[in-house]
């Protein structure tokens, strides 16, 4: 299973943290190596946004990379799977020549098991499993 990039910030050392790899294990830190589980992603995110403001908006996303070619015949598939998994948004961003797929949450990440499929369903509609 690959990894791709999140909104969440590493407990540890403030980086950007990847969805993890490791089944029962959420998110992967690669400038630490170590992986965290959501509800500890979670909880430094609370204490993080309740000093920022309470009026702050936390998007929670993940970012999986799209060839620009692909973008257009993806969408409706993109569209059932934020659908499926109860997601509050779907955008797509361009970064030179390809296409970054966001899709995430208001109100935090799922567990692991459950964004653990999310990345094997992506993976699948991407023509990797």
């Amino acid at each position: 299973m690959n990894t791709y990039g999140t909104s969440a910030i590493c407990p540890c050392c403030g980086k950007t943290l990847y969805t993890s790899n490791i089944p029962k294990y959420s998110f992967v830190c690669k400038d630490c190596n170590k992986n965290f589980y959501t509800k500890e992603v979670k909880d430094t995110f609370a204490e993080y946004w309740d000093e920022v403001t309470e009026s702050t908006k936390q998007l929670w996303e993940i970012n999986i990379p799209v060839a620009k070619e692909n973008q257009e015949k993806m969408v409706f598939e993109w569209k059932e799977l934020a659908k499926k998994y109860h997601c509050d948004f779907l955008g797509f961003d361009m970064i030179c020549n390809r296409v970054e797929i966001d899709i995430g949450w208001e109100n935090g990440f799922p567990e692991c098991d459950i964004l653990n499929q999310i990345i094997k369903d992506i993976e699948k509609q991407r023509g990797e499993s």
